[in-house]
């Protein structure tokens, strides 16, 4: 048991004051497929181990005037075996990604759950779920594959106190020079920026309706990939493009203000990390309307890297509090691209697993983002059985149809795609 206290950094503390707020917690949920007749109480053990391994997963929140992560190295833990038919599992299975806004008290109950499942008698799978207050989608692959390690009987390299450290590497990197040049150049970047709403709801035909919608993009990889090999522009900065020429056309606004991350997660010499948080920065883009097609592109993408140079140390909840402005778009570009195709695909030493979460992922999580964030933009490589079997870049739009209407977020995915398309043929 260590009595340590260690600091929250700015992104846990927004996932900290969302459940002080609303009671609920938000998990990263995955679904695992193992071969048959793997042995489940061996399979059990393997989670128990990695989780004593990892301890940051046994942190809880201590509450106060400022919040703080408390160690629980001794926690006991448990992972319960079920023996379901594969009716009873495909309900059970259903109801856990339907439920991605968890009630754990995050003083004393485990933010993790784990449980085996053995399906008519024969089958066996796994359900996760990791409190998003601490671990991203880098992490849950972190634990999947060390679940493989445990069982194989291989040893595990405990993580230490890195996850931990991550908010006292906050407090320290704000005290820097470096710190106070970024403050600086946002101080710059903010000043063309207007405290406004995007007006997407007063798009043509726009009916507000209550709920949650869900509008996707797909466009096949090998067009955007040749396109990006050859112009040496992003898909990342592509679809941004998109997204700000559709932002732009239906709001008229000039400068445009995102919530944006990067495509990883800091690296300070820690060769296998576990638990940080992928660093936020704000991102605001001036839109020129006259510029067309790749002329478009390369002048977001000159502002886009001109940011990226800069925001090292800046995240967008601290932007937050200073200048006083709520994200009205949530930017997730972030490790989805090129990646989502191999989480989902690949293959693990015996026992098999394959991490089948990302089609349940689709089904029914992603839709749930337009009840945290008025919109979540998102972007990953896979492939769609459903259009030709082919690789395609996805891109998928959750919003709050109490803000955006069905028929306006239909055409600004329209939009994107029609922008993106003209770009490549030209």
């Amino acid at each position: 048991m260590s009595d340590k206290k260690y600091p929250l950094s700015a992104e846990q503390y927004g996932y900290y004051n969302h459940w002080k707020n609303t009671g609920k917690t938000t998990a990263v949920p995955f679904r695992l497929e193992y071969e048959n007749g793997t042995d489940v109480k061996r399979l059990a053990e393997s989670f128990v181990k990695v989780v004593n391994a990892h301890k940051f997963l046994k942190a809880n929140v201590a509450s106060g005037d400022v919040p703080y992560w408390v160690r629980n190295d001794d926690a006991e833990v448990s992972v319960k075996i079920f023996e379901v038919s594969s009716e009873e599992f495909e309900k059970i299975q259903d109801d856990f990604f339907q439920q991605p806004e968890l009630n754990p008290d995050m003083a004393k109950d485990p933010l993790y759950y784990f449980a085996v499942f053995r399906v008519d008698g024969t089958g066996v799978y796994a359900l996760g779920g990791l409190n998003h207050i601490y671990y991203d989608g880098i992490t849950r692959d972190i634990i999947i594959e060390d679940i493989i390690r445990a069982y194989n009987g291989e040893d595990l390299a405990p993580d230490g106190g890195a996850g931990f450290e991550e908010g006292n590497y906050e407090v320290a990197a704000q005290k820097s020079e470096k710190f106070a040049e970024s403050v600086l150049f946002y101080d710059e970047l903010f000043k063309h920026y207007k405290e406004v709403i995007l007006d997407f709801k007063n798009a043509p035909d726009a009916a507000l309706t209550e709920g949650t919608g869900i509008a996707r993009l797909p466009l096949e990889s090998a067009k955007v990939n040749g396109f990006c090999a050859k112009t040496k522009i992003s898909p990342n900065v592509l679809f941004l493009a998109g997204l700000c020429r559709a932002a732009n056309a239906l709001s008229g606004e000039e400068h445009l203000f995102f919530g944006s991350n990067t495509a990883g997660r800091a690296k300070r010499g820690i060769n296998r990390e576990a638990g940080l948080f992928v660093r936020n920065f704000p991102l605001i883009l001036k839109i020129d309307a006259s510029l067309e097609g790749i002329d478009f592109v390369k002048s977001i993408k000159e502002q886009y890297y001109n940011i990226l140079k800069n925001h090292t140390e800046y995240t967008s909840s601290i932007a937050q509090e200073r200048h006083g402005f709520k994200v009205r778009i949530n930017y997730l570009f972030q490790a989805g691209i090129g990646g989502a195709d191999e989480a989902m695909n690949k293959i693990y030493p015996k026992p098999a697993c394959t991490d089948t979460s990302w089609g349940m992922f689709l089904k029914v999580f992603i839709p749930s983002f337009g009840n945290v964030f008025d919109i979540g933009a998102q972007v990953f490589e896979t492939k769609v059985p459903q259009f030709d079997n082919q690789k395609h870049y996805v891109f998928v739009f959750s919003y709050n149809t109490e803000v955006y209407a069905d028929d306006t977020m239909k055409k600004v995915t329209k939009m994107i795609g029609d922008f993106i398309k003209g770009v490549i043929e030209e």
